[in-house]
């Protein structure tokens, strides 16, 4: 099947197809496609028109032309147009890069005082004398040390990525190298990215389709102390909330500089060089994601096809935090306070997936579509953290160099989950549509009777545009091209896994956890005027019951 996405191809008569050779599912779609409709007629796809045409996966044998419906717009590509090749095509192979460079910098930031500034405010004759301004460092005139000039930096990043593409009727396939580098804009926030994927899917049977896909990324980042992955646990998770690098920057003053003091001892609030722990304490972040995934598909006949997916997802994270010894000023900190924290992250997730869709269309008005599926999957997770103190040196921080070591905080876990879901839907003429289906989803961590939940939904769209009251009238047909009214009504679960895996004790010892449903209806309304203007409106309702909030117990804990 190839597809064009630019209309306008088809208006300089590229493509030479005959009206009597559409298929049966033919939808309306706006005027321009129903325009550019008339002037094809029928031809063979040549090699000169590659350029022109983008292959896409599903693949057809018979010669037909398909012309995807605005009223689909969320699934499939609006507006574009589908045609179907003789077997035997060679699409050839394709070769191609792109990459990007840009720059980054703050250039909006708070407004803080200057040393003049803060040398007229700290001496005023209102502020009390152990606050005032001593004769250390820059003299007023000199404008001070500016903190967030210290902080923040002009950040870069490029990205490359090279594909590789082609096959033939029977068999595609598509490999891929990417690389990404970004240094950021705060001191020690850095990122690397480096990744592959393949391809490859084969027509081995009429009615046999296999393929599969295969990903590896790997992720280094240097992520700037205290600010870094809050809502996960986390060697970097800070005790106070006024203890990160950024709020301590601006609570500096401007009569110290990075390498002399982080303040005088008895600013308020002031705890830390914040320069020093950005430059010397960077969070360390590695990640290796490996996923990978088969299929089986198979054709019984045109309208009836089961596909079936096997996929695997395995993460393997490492992250450290070095807090050497050092002497900024009034900020010291011994060799035998010196740390390092270490962690090690592991998550394992199987899935299966199987369904069962049948598509016929009767009597080229009447449109119908049924889907039966299931998914399986399993969760599994650890981690571990570990602290270690007392460093002799800085120059090699590793766990069994510190003289003092414990295990920090330790997690494990597992969970299965399974989703049944159903749908059958109707379409007369490309005017009329409507699809009802339903979905059960069960997860093995809630509580007795709360595992599983059902979750139906409703929708309904008319294109007005397509009524003969409109059509029938030139004035009114040539102002409103296209008018689709549609009205919705879903619930859906959410089992918030990807939290709950981080709070193993939480839901073993909570029996009254459950599924978090959430209802919504919706209407919305589509225009297109005069073929040029197009407007959206859209209205719901929304009510979310049984929330899971992820609650700090105790509060003391982050301030």
């Amino acid at each position: 099947v190839i597809c064009i996405e630019d209309i306008s191809l088809l208006e300089k008569n590229v493509y030479d197809v005959d009206r009597d050779c559409l298929t049966e599912n033919y939808l309306f779609g706006n005027k321009k496609l129903r325009e550019a409709e008339k002037r094809m007629r029928k031809t063979i796809f040549e090699e000169k028109h590659h350029e022109l045409l983008e292959a896409v996966a599903e693949e057809e044998t018979t010669e037909e032309v398909n012309f995807k419906s605005p009223l689909y717009a969320s699934r499939t590509l609006g507006n574009s147009i589908y045609i179907s090749l003789k077997n035997g095509m060679n699409y050839g192979h394709t070769v191609a890069y792109d990459g990007s460079f840009s720059v980054s910098r703050f250039t909006k930031r708070y407004n803080m005082m200057n040393l003049k500034q803060y040398n007229d405010y700290i001496n005023h004759p209102q502020i009390s004398a152990d606050r005032r301004i001593d004769d250390a460092g820059p003299t007023p005139q000199d404008g001070g040390t500016d903190w967030q000039d210290e902080l923040f930096k002009t950040g870069t990043a490029h990205n490359h990525h090279l594909s590789f593409m082609g096959g033939t009727d029977k068999t595609k396939y598509s490999a891929s190298l990417g690389y990404m580098k970004q240094d950021g804009v705060m001191r020690g926030a850095e990122y690397e990215r480096i990744g592959g994927r393949v391809y490859l899917e084969s027509a081995v049977k009429d009615w046999l389709k296999v393929g599969g896909d295969a990903r590896i990324n790997r992720h280094n980042a240097s992520e700037v102390a205290n600010l870094a992955r809050p809502l996960r646990p986390s060697v970097s998770n800070f005790k106070g909330i006024d203890d990160n690098v950024l709020v301590q920057t601006l609570l500096q003053s401007p009569s110290y500089t990075p390498d002399n003091s982080a303040g005088p001892s008895n600013n308020l609030g002031v705890s830390m060089n914040p320069i020093a722990e950005a430059k010397n304490s960077p969070l360390i972040y590695e990640e290796t994601d490996i996923n990978a995934m088969a299929f089986l598909e198979f054709k019984f006949f045109r309208d009836l096809t089961w596909r079936n997916e096997f996929s695997t997802d395995i993460t393997r994270a490492n992250e450290s935090q070095f807090f050497p010894s050092y002497s900024y000023g009034a900020f010291v900190r011994t060799p035998e306070e010196a740390t390092l924290r270490e962690g090690a992250y592991n998550s394992d997730v199987a899935r299966l997936a199987s369904n069962l869709s049948f598509r016929r269309v009767f009597q080229k008005a009447h449109r119908t579509q049924a889907r039966l599926g299931a998914v399986a999957e399993s969760y599994k997770w650890s981690g571990l953290m570990a602290e270690g103190r007392n460093f002799a040196t800085n120059a090699i921080p590793t766990m069994n160099l510190a003289k003092d070591t414990w295990a920090d905080y330790y997690f494990d876990g597992a969970a299965k989950m399974l989703s049944l879901d159903g749908c059958l839907s109707y379409e007369y003429n490309g005017n009329y549509y409507i699809d009802l289906g339903d979905n059960y989803s069960r997860a093995s961590y809630f509580g007795q009777g709360n595992h599983g939940e059902f979750y139906p939904y409703a929708l309904a769209k008319w294109r007005v545009s397509s009524e003969d009251f409109i059509r029938e009238n030139e004035s009114l047909s040539e102002i409103f091209t296209d008018v689709v009214l549609s009205v919705g009504y879903s619930e859906s679960g959410n089992s918030h896994l990807s939290q709950l895996v981080y709070m193993t004790n939480c839901y073993e010892n909570n029996p009254d956890l459950k599924w978090e449903r959430n209802k919504q209806v919706v209407g919305r309304l589509l225009l297109s005027l005069w073929n040029k203007v197009d407007f959206g409106a859209t209205a719901f309702y929304r009510r979310n019951d049984d929330l899971m909030v992820d609650a700090n117990a105790g509060g003391a804990e982050y301030g």
